[in-house]
């Protein structure tokens, strides 16, 4: 097996009792890359692919991304066949591990467009570009917002007649410049919140559904991963789903892939937060069946897929 590192020396007994041994020397088998998987397929059933022959074989895992720089763990499967919770646009590829966690180079990437037209606004500095899709049936104004602070590079209000759209709508934000750290804000109607983003050498990216303000800042170091959460007042942590399209739900986002369930007071689940994307979920007050719940306090725990980190809350339905 390998990677290993052996080592050896040579002995050498005469008739006498003498013994002589040569010094240790080593050698090393060095890690082999495993054979990338082919002929993957995606489809409304999910993802499948061809079989991959090696001795040390682990698992397969298969990774999602809105572009092929960001792509973020989505399954891990022994077979050939990772089934889809929700069909996204984007890209999706898979990779061979074996039994040293050595992944198998990028292969083939698989595009899915679902095709829809889509309406593009720029912003008047060229600077920023919201797409909507047409089915949404809306119209768009952005508006640049003047900010004093020097960490705040661009800043903009996206107007429409609606709150949020029915599907995902992206914004692309051209980088001042290429080097440096950046991150986004959402304005959600108290406070500035950074919200999950991709971005590439000359822009970054935001799926999102809600408009209203967003703005980009610059930063000397990274800024950690949080859990976002948005739908709801979020220090409140109250919704009132009575369809009035007020506090009807609460969203959490993260900036990878995530999952989670809802809990009672004594910790007996009741359902499975839904996913809008692999790195959003909601709960709008229904359990499993689809039914309204009682008012009261209810547990979430959302669990990172990737990052293995837990994120725990209450939520309170009231109506």
């Amino acid at each position: 097996l390998n990677p290993s590192t052996y080592y050896f020396y040579l002995e050498v007994n005469d008739s006498f009792g003498h013994l002589s041994k040569t010094i240790i020397q080593n050698f090393i088998i060095p890690d082999t890359t495993p054979l990338s998987p082919k002929n993957v397929i995606v489809s409304t059933e999910g993802v499948k692919w061809s079989s991959v022959d090696i001795n040390n074989f682990w698992q397969y895992r298969i990774y999602f991304g809105s572009d092929i720089d960001n792509m973020y763990l989505i399954g891990i499967s022994s077979v050939t066949m990772f089934k889809l919770e929700k069909f996204y646009d984007g890209f999706y590829t898979v990779k061979t591990v074996n039994q040293f966690g050595v992944e198998s180079k990028d292969n083939v990437f698989v595009k899915i467009m679902q095709e829809e037209q889509v309406d593009f606004y720029f912003s008047e500095d060229k600077l920023l570009l919201v797409s909507v899709p047409k089915s949404e049936a809306i119209t768009v104004e952005i508006i640049k917002l003047q900010q004093e602070q020097p960490e705040i590079v661009l800043a903009y209000e996206i107007v429409s007649d609606k709150q949020k759209t029915e599907k995902f709508y992206e914004l692309q934000f051209v980088k001042p410049q290429e080097e440096g750290n950046f991150y986004i804000e959402f304005f959600d109607g108290h406070n500035w919140v950074a919200i999950p983003f991709s971005q590439d050498k000359n822009k970054i990216y935001v799926k999102t559904q809600y408009f209203g303000k967003y703005r980009v800042v610059k930063t000397t170091e990274p800024k950690p991963a949080e859990l976002v959460i948005l739908g709801c007042s979020p220090k409140k942590r109250i919704i009132t789903p009575n369809n009035d399209g007020i506090n009807d739900y609460i969203e959490f986002q993260y900036n990878s892939v995530i999952e989670g369930n809802i809990y009672d007071l004594t910790l007996a689940k009741i359902c499975e937060l839904k996913h809008k994307n692999p790195n959003i979920l909601y709960f709008d007050g229904k359990n499993a069946d689809g039914k309204l719940l009682p008012p009261g306090i209810y547990i979430y725990q959302i669990n990172s897929v990737v990052e293995n980190k837990t994120f725990k809350g209450m939520i309170v339905i009231k109506y």
